[in-house]
């Protein structure tokens, strides 16, 4: 695909401009999560906690990925993108026990400081990308639960 200068700068206003449809115009509708029924549940499920976080249960294994728990997404706690909901649909504490969060990249909307420490004691292991383990080492995750994989590698269950 052939881009132009004026495509690229096009885009650039756009972002900065911001798109008036980008955000809900009001209050999403949300449903209680009963952390009792997905763990009681034989069924495959996928649900969608905000940006990037979902909470998996593939063939019994519960999956929990790039967790963001916070009201930003951001190295600091008032700026930043901003989560559409005033509060994520399950909080930390309401999440059933987790065999396996999984985290595609360590930017601050896939990986987040405050709910990886409040995780750490729910979750039996962290997979993780290159250059990550040191992250969650440094915050209290213990390294036997952390499988950090290089480019093209993978694990078996």
């Amino acid at each position: 695909m052939d881009y132009s200068l004026k495509d690229t700068a096009g885009a650039l206003y756009d972002t900065i401009k911001g798109n008036p449809n980008g955000r809900p115009k009001g209050s999403l509708p949300m449903e209680p999560f009963d952390a009792k029924a997905f763990s009681d549940s034989n069924e495959d499920q996928v649900m969608c906690l905000g940006h990037s976080t979902l909470l998996m249960k593939v063939s019994g294994v519960e999956l929990l990925l790039d967790p963001v728990f916070n009201k930003y997404a951001s190295p600091v706690a008032f700026a930043g993108p901003k989560r559409y909901s005033n509060k994520p649909l399950a909080q930390i504490e309401d999440l059933p026990d987790i065999d396996v969060v999984l985290i595609s990249h360590d930017h601050y909307d896939h990986l987040d400081y405050e709910s990886i420490r409040k995780l750490k004691g729910k979750v039996k292991q962290f997979i993780v990308p290159l250059g990550v383990a040191g992250h969650l080492t440094k915050w209290g995750v213990d390294s036997s639960q952390i499988k950090e994989l290089d480019w093209w590698e993978s694990i078996k269950k």
